[in-house]
């Protein structure tokens, strides 16, 4: 490589708060809830002179309240009739308390005797000035390509990769990617490979470039031990061997069994992706660096572009959207999940300290991840996660075709407060990148105060969003036969072969003629093959056994529930247990 001299300027820059995709503030909605006079939330008024004046007429009340809570290191706040300001530190424990509301206003300020529920989250991502293709954040720094192959290292982030920096610095060379661990590597467009020389806390950039032997296409940088892994344009593996202190650029590459085409060595040990997006853990490498591992652990879900850090993998799928592996430890190394973090990328770059993150989306916009995303989850984040609902008597779009295709209809986070029709949130199409442990189906009866009258839990552990509903998955229901009475049917997709009866989210035992039909759970729709599944009102309709075993669909009366709400929701937290908790 070619070295011309350095511009050392600094470009100066303002750094911002921006939206990476779906995310701009430090807070989410989570609905509007009933309040009374013995207040589910206890009131923020008077405590702290940013809630300055009447509350009604209080500019920025959101804003403001949300500053409050937050200083006080509380996990939620709500806003009440304009402005008023409530929270606690068990908030999130508590403001259901009176269930759900309809007062609330557009502007996000609640309504009389409705709190506007928000909850604050961990971090979020800070927009930093430029444009890269790829940044990597290591021990020596935070590095990055631009879509020329123009190199520049970010100044005041040596040994200091927590700092968001004070600017760019162009260094001379041309790189298609970049990595910045004990030592500052990267690859050209020819596939040949270099390391910076010179690197030190008086010169943060280096020297110069220096050619090492070989060709790869991608390499990994450790920061916290002298190793270095790459792939080749064949997806052929490599790990670099002979790396000392005298001798940085080590002595010769050694290959690794297996097909990568991205590869990451970390504290959580090295992880990587092949063609297909298929995720794998190199056995015997966490907290072990310096070993080379024993073999391949195929991990579930899809990444296209992974990074390792400390108790924590990053990655990005095909669609940009970003996941941390959570669960990693030294007794389970593999880890037990994806959680998805909000925003686009479509590269992100573990901090070596795991607790931050750096990251370019598809505009080349650079952001950087502020604050830490905790590996053990609250309680919270192990709730039940509602991603579909559905209402009947909607009509439009059949239940089936909602669930299987790729339509979303995302309205917020409280599935029972969304407005007039089926709802399904994005997360079922990335179904098999979540870690989902548990699914739940519930159904709910607006004659009960809209309170969930029957449950079913499935083991979701491994499986996709159609082949989790079925008999040899479920772990729990209301129906003390349904785990051991023969079904005709089980499925999502329900009845298919007859078009006139369309059954969807079907659990049926018998056919034998329309008065003959039995089973557990129907969500029907406009079916006109038997008197049991037509309707004055538009579809659909669930039913459901009232009984403690399945019912006769025709005969069975009162027997026979109609549920107003049916809603799915998954953990992806926790283990799989024969209670489902």
């Amino acid at each position: 490589m070619t070295e011309n001299n350095d511009d050392m300027s600094v470009l100066a820059e303002k750094r911002t708060s921006a939206l990476v995709g779906s995310e701009s503030r430090g807070y989410i909605s989570l609905g509007c809830w009933k309040d009374t006079g013995n207040r589910a939330i206890p009131t923020l008024e008077g405590s702290d002179p940013r809630l300055d004046g009447t509350y009604a007429a209080r500019p920025n009340a959101v804003e403001k309240c949300y500053q409050v809570a937050r200083s006080r290191g509380f996990p939620m706040f709500a806003v009440q009739h304009g402005g008023w300001c409530a929270g606690s530190a068990n908030g999130l424990s508590t403001y259901k308390k009176y269930g759900p509301s309809t007062t609330c206003a557009a502007d996000g300020k609640g309504g009389p005797w409705g709190n506007q529920v928000y909850k604050i989250t961990e971090t979020r991502w800070e927009s930093i000035a430029g444009r890269l293709k790829f940044v990597s954040v290591g021990s020596n720094g935070v590095w990055g390509v631009n879509g020329n192959d123009d190199i520049y290292y970010r100044a005041d982030t040596f040994e200091n990769a927590a700092s968001s920096g004070s600017g760019w610095v162009h260094i001379g060379g041309k790189l298609k990617q970049i990595s910045s661990g004990h030592s500052v590597w990267g690859v050209n467009a020819n596939d040949d490979i270099y390391i910076r020389q010179g690197i030190s806390s008086s010169n943060p950039t280096g020297t110069g470039w220096h050619r090492v032997g070989g060709k790869l296409k991608q390499l990994d940088v450790s920061s916290t031990a002298k190793q270095l892994w790459g792939v080749n344009n064949g997806d052929n593996i490599y790990r670099r061997t002979g790396i000392t202190t005298a001798e940085p650029k080590g002595t010769g590459w050694q290959p690794i069994s297996g097909r990568l085409k991205f590869v990451s060595v970390g504290p959580a040990g090295v992880w990587g992706v092949n063609r297909n997006d298929d995720i794998f853990y190199r056995t015997g490498t966490f907290g072990n660096e310096a070993s080379a591992g024993s073999g391949w652990e195929h991990i579930a879900g899809k990444l296209k572009q992974i990074s390792s850090g400390d108790n924590i993998v990053w990655g990005v799928n095909a669609n940009d959207n970003i996941y941390v592996r959570e669960g990693i430890s030294s007794s389970n190394p593999a880890g037990t999940g994806w959680r998805q973090i909000p925003g686009k990328l479509k590269q992100v770059e573990a901090n070596p300290s795991g607790s931050q993150a750096w990251g370019v989306n598809s505009a080349d916009s650079i952001y950087q991840r502020a604050g830490t995303v905790s590996t053990c989850l609250p309680a919270e984040h192990c709730d039940w996660q509602p991603v579909f609902r559905i209402l009947p008597g909607v009509g439009g779009e059949k239940v089936r075709d909602v669930w299987t295709a790729g339509f979303t209809r995302d309205f917020g986070s409280d599935p029972l407060l969304f407005p007039a029709a089926h709802w399904k949130s994005p997360l079922v199409d990335e179904w098999g990148t979540l870690g989902v442990q548990l699914v739940k189906v519930s159904l709910y009866s607006y004659s009960q105060g809209l309170t969930e009258v029957r449950e079913l839990i499935f083991n979701g552990k491994g499986s996709d969003k159609m082949n989790w509903f079925s008999q040899d998955r479920l772990i729990s229901s209301p129906w003390t036969d349904l785990k051991t009475e023969t079904t005709n049917l089980f499925s999502i997709p329900g009845e298919v072969v007859n078009p006139k009866a369309p059954r969807s989210f079907f659990i049926n035992r018998n056919y034998g003629g329309c008065p003959n039909d039995a089973g557990w759970l129907a969500v029907v729709e406009g079916g006109t093959v038997c008197e049991w599944e037509t309707r004055d009102q538009p579809g659909p309709h669930i039913l459901f056994s009232r009984k403690s075993t399945h019912v006769n669909w025709t005969t069975g009366g009162n027997d026979v529930g109609s549920a107003d709400v049916m809603v799915v929701s998954i953990k992806t937290c926790g283990h799989v247990t024969e209670s489902g908790e």
